[in-house]
């Protein structure tokens, strides 16, 4: 029965192996198609010494198998008969880690020289490949320190001072630290391949910024393009674009307002004021005033009746009239007249026509 039992976990052993086999992360192909012969044959060199290693364990662990009933003996002096009987089993794990040593060493080197040639523009890419460059560094120094102890032992070291399953653990941390180094380049160099398609990207993104920015031709839509693309390649034009639909806007707004008529409101009733009324009012506001003095009649208002001062010859003239009088607290504000109609100011310098604020003839 202990026979039959022994027989399966050989098996068993034999048939899973000590999986330190490289999975599918690229260790092997990441820059397939990229190399030179030379190199292409340093990987499938490397590829061939790391799945020695992967046997060489395999066959340790069935040898040592074969000693089970020492080790698994509660007593001192068969255990150590069993780590002498198991020498072999030691020299291929020490074999292994020759052999693993070698493998991972060239694909380290390789790609670690492979990543100092990329160009990487996009700042987080090239921070990320620093931290996985330095990471990778620190696992593989740590990966060769274990398997280099193995350099070292004689075969009387193999047979008095070395255990089995200590030797094996350090094979096996030093080949796994190896490998997870090698793996992290081969990441740093997966997003080092990815510059060209994020910079494609980052085109694309920006061609389509600016075609939505032209399609609307606004200047909402130029300076969103700049704040969405500060550094895009179409800056410069959209810049040019705002800057021509700003005197657009301007000589629109000038051209609305040519031929206007300015006053400065100083009085407004529901009630029509008396003559006395309306100079008592604007000798208050302005008692130099040589204006002429006209009444309006909006009928849309509640105070129907509005009194002004003017006109002015322009609304630069007007403005400057307006800031004098309302240098302590507002008593007067500019009103615009075209064709005989009120227009306000604001609106007109937003280019509205005179049409869109209808009013009464005023009373001249």
């Amino acid at each position: 029965m202990k026979k039959s039992v022994l027989l399966i976990s050989l098996a068993f052993i034999l048939f899973t192996g000590y999986n330190l086999k490289a999975q599918d992360r690229g260790i092997y192909n990441v820059l397939e198609g990229k190399l030179s012969s030379t190199e292409q044959k340093q990987v499938e060199n490397a590829k061939e010494d790391i799945g020695d290693g992967d046997r060489m364990v395999s066959a340790a662990d069935g040898e040592y198998q074969k000693f089970a009933k020492f080790f698994n003996s509660k007593k001192k002096g068969k255990q150590k008969k069993g780590e002498r009987k198991t020498v072999g089993a030691k020299k291929k794990l020490v074999t292994a880690a020759r052999n693993f040593s070698g493998g991972y060493v060239v694909l380290y080197n390789l790609y670690k020289e492979k990543i100092g040639k990329y160009s990487v523009d996009i700042a987080a890419d090239k921070q990320a490949i620093d931290d996985l460059v330095k990471s990778a560094e620190k696992d593989f120094k740590s990966g060769a320190s274990k398997l280099k102890k193995t350099e070292k032992f004689t075969e009387k070291d193999l047979k008095k001072k070395v255990k089995y399953q200590s030797l094996k653990n350090d094979v096996e941390k030093g080949a796994e630290k190896q490998k997870e180094a090698v793996e992290k380049l081969v990441d740093a160099i997966i997003i080092a391949e990815g510059q060209e398609d994020k910079k494609q990207m980052a085109i694309d993104r920006d061609k389509d910024g600016w075609s939505d920015a032209e399609r609307l031709n606004t200047i909402a839509a130029y300076q969103n393009y700049l704040s969405n693309f500060p550094n895009g390649t179409y800056v410069t034009q959209a810049k040019a674009k705002i800057s021509i639909l700003e005197a657009e806007a301007k000589r629109i707004a000038n051209e609305n307002m040519k031929g206007a008529d300015f006053y400065l409101q100083f009085a407004a009733s529901p009630t029509p004021l008396s003559s006395t009324q309306v100079s008592s009012k604007l000798r208050r506001v302005d008692p130099y005033c040589s204006y002429e003095t006209i009444t309006d009649i909006v009928s849309n208002d509640p105070y129907t009746y509005k009194y002004m001062f003017g006109p002015f010859s322009d609304y630069e003239t007007a403005r400057t009239y307006e800031r004098n009088l309302n240098k302590k607290e507002k008593v007067v504000f500019i009103v615009g007249y075209k064709d005989d109609q009120r227009l306000n100011i604001a609106e007109a310098l937003e280019g509205k026509k005179p049409s869109d604020t209808p009013s009464s003839k005023p009373i001249r």
